[in-house]
């Protein structure tokens, strides 16, 4: 997704990368388990029964308690959350068709070692590659700046505004 970016320092595209799964991970989801643990309300009693149980929890549940959760902090939160869910249901449907096609523009140039191989084995060899360029190309970038020769792009120059 971000390779598909245009701007003068591509690397530094790549933090930014790096700083979305951290946003999501680290903050969204500590922030929303604080607040279900903290609120207590019933239904987190009663799913953590169910759970020592080895009765499955589905993910409308989960839903469901978050939204009563914030709504006992922050009154009206859950029509905030309805949004949110619906919103985070959807951009997965555009992602994941963007990833399609590169994915499958990526396949396509490997027709040699697909037709020879399993598609896993395909993938499994292409991702460690990648993550190694991209290890590789972020060492490269902090050692830029450290030297001074990458330095922040001027606002006149940036992609956007």
């Amino acid at each position: 997704m971000h390779s598909a970016v245009k701007t003068k320092h591509p690397v530094s595209e790549g933090f930014v990368a790096l700083l979305e799964p951290f946003i999501d991970t680290v903050v969204i989801c500590t922030m929303t388990a604080l607040t279900i643990v903290i609120a207590d309300v019933d239904m987190y009693g009663d799913l953590l029964d169910r759970a020592a149980d080895g009765e499955s929890v589905t993910s409308d549940t989960g839903v469901v308690l978050t939204s009563r959760s914030f709504d006992s902090f922050l009154p009206g939160f859950d029509n905030v959350l309805t949004v949110a869910v619906a919103l985070f249901a959807f951009s997965p449907l555009i992602t994941w068709s963007y990833y399609t096609l590169k994915a499958w523009t990526t396949l396509v140039g490997l027709v040699i070692l697909g037709g020879v191989q399993s598609i896993a084995k395909v993938t499994s060899k292409l991702v460690p590659v990648m993550a190694t360029i991209y290890i590789v190309a972020c060492l490269a970038f902090l050692g830029g700046i450290r030297r001074g020769e990458i330095t922040e792009v001027p606002v006149e120059e940036r992609a956007t505004p």
